[in-house]
């Protein structure tokens, strides 16, 4: 009995935690997470700009950039971003080896302790 009872509890607090949660507008808008380069040249570096929006009341921090290879580089405003204001994040990729790509870029904010997940994908011909 206890154990249905706990159950019927864990159940209801992740329906009313997701209900929530999908009326909270997201403090900042990306204007693209994900980027397709399609087919690039091996060994010639090429860059791709995510643009973000802070639609949150405050002003909006970029911690930190973590790329997911040595392959990938980024670069990105370490000044706070104002309320409206819009910023960018400038993702380098030199691709070392032939074939299909994957790769991300995490984005830490002062805004959420989850980062954004940004993807740029192809392939090196």
């Amino acid at each position: 009995m206890k154990n249905l009872v706990l159950a019927l509890l864990l159940s209801f607090s992740g329906v009313s935690y997701g209900l929530a949660m999908d009326f909270v507008d997201p403090p900042v808008e990306w204007e693209f997470t994900e980027f397709n380069f399609a087919v690039i040249e091996q060994g010639k570096p090429v860059e791709v700009i995510f643009r973000v929006t802070n639609d949150n009341e405050g002003p909006l921090v970029i911690k930190n950039v973590k790329t997911s290879c040595g392959c990938t580089a980024s670069d990105y405003s370490k000044e706070p971003i104002l309320p409206g204001a819009t910023s960018e994040i400038k993702a380098t990729y030199n691709a070392a080896k032939l074939g299909k790509f994957t790769k991300t870029i995490r984005v830490y904010t002062n805004q959420s302790d989850e980062p954004v997940v940004l993807t740029i994908r192809g392939e090196v011909k």
